[in-house]
Parts: C-alpha cells; structure tokens; sequence
C-alpha cells in the first residue's frame, strides 16, 4: 500500500592494530587500537534525504596469567565516538581447574553501545540527543574438557539501562527502556573423525525492567548446530542450522518461531589462495524478526579468499 523506492548506503572503513606480548610462560599483555570511519547515504523514498558520518577511536588492552590452578583475566577499552562521547568498559574473569577436565569460570563486565548513525540524524525519526546503551553483565559456568571434547554450561544474568527503541508516543527513537535478561546457555565443541561439531541451546527472559513485560522481538529459547567435515584434497564441507523460538511484537502480534539453513564448500586451490562457497537459508524458509519485515529467501555466493603465506 505504501511502497517505494529507497536506497540505504553504508560504509566502514577500518584499521585495526593488535600487539601481543608474552611476559612469562603463564602469563601475556595485549594492547592495540581500532581506528573507523563510519558513514551513511540514505534516500528512505519519502523525501527523508541524508548523508552523515562520524570518526570512532578505540585503545584497549588485556592480560591474562596462570595462578597455579587459577586463570585470571582483565581486559579494558576506551572508545571515543564523534557525536557521542568516550566510554570506558572492562572485564574481568576467573577459571578455577578443579581436576584436570573440569574448571569452574565466572565473569563481570560492563559495555556500552552507541546509537547507530540512522537512529541519530534520519528525518522524522532521528533523535541527536540519544545516548548510548550502558549494560552489565555476570556469569558463573562449568566446563568439561577432554579428548578433543568440550561441554560447557553458564547461568548468566545482563542488566541494560539507557536502551534504544523506537517510541511511539514521540513517533521517534529514545533512551526509552530497561532490560533484565536471566538465562542458562549450554554449549558443546568437539572434534569426531575428520568432523568438527559445535552445538548451543539457550533458555532466556528478557523483561522489561520496569514493567515486567516480556521483551518485543525477543525468544525464549535460541539454538544452533553445525558440522564442518574434511573430504580430503583440500576440500571442506559444511552445514549449519540457527533456531529462534516465537516472540511478541507491537499491537499483541506473535512472531512464529524459524530455523534456517546455511551450506558451505571450500577448496584449498593452493598455498594462501582457498575458494568457497556457501547456501544460505537452504530451504528457503520464510520467516520475520520485526512484524512486516521478511527475511532474505535463499542466496547463493561464491567467492576466492587470499592470505599471504
């Protein structure tokens, strides 16, 4: 009913600089900088015309060392985002091996995400004053490791205040939300005969901090699988699945739940040069993560990756 062309350019130019030191058998430091230039060109098809861009700098350093049977880590990061402001955040984490298989891992961190380019400056919708998204987080897990074989399972708990969302009383994007998200995530990588296996299932509940409400567009349960196998003679092949349980929209709808399927083949023609190719969502599934929005339907790609050897 009210269809029209649009264009939406965006682009990202990077450089990125790791360094890592190894101070003693059991312990590192990493350091480096991320340096982008992010813009975008938008022509929505309703006479909402603009061109904006920003520059983002980061400096970030880690370490991480062996305390006997403790594993520490602690990481921390700087962004500075034109427009937007710096921000500091930082992890830290702990391993503790209990036997030679087992460990117990627990983790704090704290992040931030900056409003995208669109949601601050496209016309009508746009909102200059918004401030980025501050998150906590902690998790507490135990891991089985052996024989190639690794099983982990993590009870987690993430607290996000200052969220983006679209508001429909103002009929534009605000810092409109808080979010609670409770879960446990169980996950398993391993390595059978010439196959690599990875597999993950996580149970959530994301509320709606204030109101208790579920989330919009949020499922309860996530799951993936995939299976990557040696043919022998350079060759690779690959399946992988993707699983979003249902969800609630705007005005009371449901999202159906979907599982997607994506194909892999790759080739090793030579040293440093590999050709590939890839399926996704094999069966065509047809499905939404926002009520009105279908996802892409079946693509084919194909390309030729070079690495210096």
């Amino acid at each position: 009913t009210y269809g029209a062309d649009s264009r939406y350019r965006t682009r990202s130019d990077a450089l990125n600089w790791v360094h890592t030191w190894a101070l003693s058998p059991t312990a590192t430091l990493t350091g480096g900088l991320d340096l982008q230039r992010q813009s975008v060109d938008v022509d929505d098809g309703f006479g909402g015309v603009y061109t904006q861009g920003r520059t983002v700098s980061a400096l970030f350093g880690s370490t991480q060392w062996k305390l006997g049977a403790h594993h520490l880590a602690l990481s921390l990061r700087h962004d500075n985002v034109q427009g937007v402001g710096g921000h500091t955040s930082g992890s830290l984490g702990w391993g503790w091996q209990l036997a030679s298989a087992w460990m117990l891992i627990g983790q704090v961190a704290n992040a931030f995400s900056p409003p995208p380019l669109g949601y601050l400056h496209a016309p009508y919708f746009g909102n200059p004053q918004l401030q980025p998204e501050l998150a906590t987080s902690a998790e507490l897990g135990l891991q089985f490791a052996a024989a190639g074989q690794r099983v982990r399972a993590t009870l987690f708990q993430t607290r996000v205040r200052q969220e983006l969302d679209y508001d429909t009383t103002s009929s534009r994007f605000e810092n409109v939300a808080r979010t609670r998200n409770r879960g446990l995530e169980l996950s398993y990588d391993g390595r059978v005969a010439a196959t690599d296996l990875r597999a993950s299932l996580t149970a959530q509940d994301p509320l709606d901090a204030d109101t208790g409400a579920r989330r919009l567009r949020r499922s309860q349960v996530l799951a993936s699988a995939s299976a990557s196998h040696d043919l022998g003679g350079g060759w690779r092949a690959g399946l992988a699945l993707r699983h979003a349980g249902a969800r609630p929209d705007d005005g009371g709808a449901n999202l159906p739940a979907y599982t997607v399927g994506d194909v892999t083949l790759q080739w090793q023609v030579r040293a440093g040069w590999q050709w590939f190719a890839r399926i996704e969502n094999l069966g065509g599934a047809r499905y939404e993560t926002a009520r009105g929005y279908q996802q892409a339907p079946r693509g084919v790609f194909t390309g030729l990756r070079w690495q210096p050897v």
